[in-house]
């Protein structure tokens, strides 16, 4: 396993978590795509590692998360 892939899977776990818990407190996958400006089909494939986000879209996942 390449640096890259083993960091784009660090990073789907990461985000799969950080959902879980938005989860925990009420969110869903429509409102977390809606506040990050994504497709629901783009946030399920970059928490299943099956897509990664562009920059722009990185640190808003990052602002929104505060990580």
């Amino acid at each position: 396993m390449g640096t890259s892939t083993k960091t784009s899977k660090i990073f789907s776990d990461r985000l799969s978590d950080l959902i879980a818990e938005a989860k925990e407190h009420g969110a869903d996958y429509r409102s977390l795509a809606s506040a990050l400006e994504i497709s629901t089909g783009a946030l399920s494939n970059y928490a299943s590692d099956k897509q990664q986000p562009n920059i722009t879209t990185l640190h808003k996942i990052a602002k929104y998360f505060h990580v």
